[in-house]
């Protein structure tokens, strides 16, 4: 057996749901002058997903995102 033949692997957004309910208040991104805590991000994330659930999309599917590498995307929303 190799080395990392028990590591287990979860999904980003569990990994983001158990930091956000761990270290709520906890900055986990900073850029210039944004800051954003996991609970923030958490929120975020969640809009995002109810806004692509809202377009039709289901789990599995594939969504590409085209922009610039930059803060922007947290704050940004979903087109319709």
């Amino acid at each position: 057996m190799g080395r990392y033949d028990k590591v287990s692997f979860l999904p980003l957004s569990v990994m983001l749901q158990d930091s956000a309910r761990a270290a709520p208040g906890q900055v986990t991104f900073v850029s210039g002058t944004v800051r954003m805590t996991y609970k923030k991000l958490d929120v975020r994330v969640i809009a995002f997903a109810s806004s692509f659930k809202h377009l039709g999309l289901v789990k599995g599917d594939q969504v590409a995102i085209y922009m610039k590498n930059s803060a922007a995307i947290l704050r940004s929303e979903v087109s319709r």
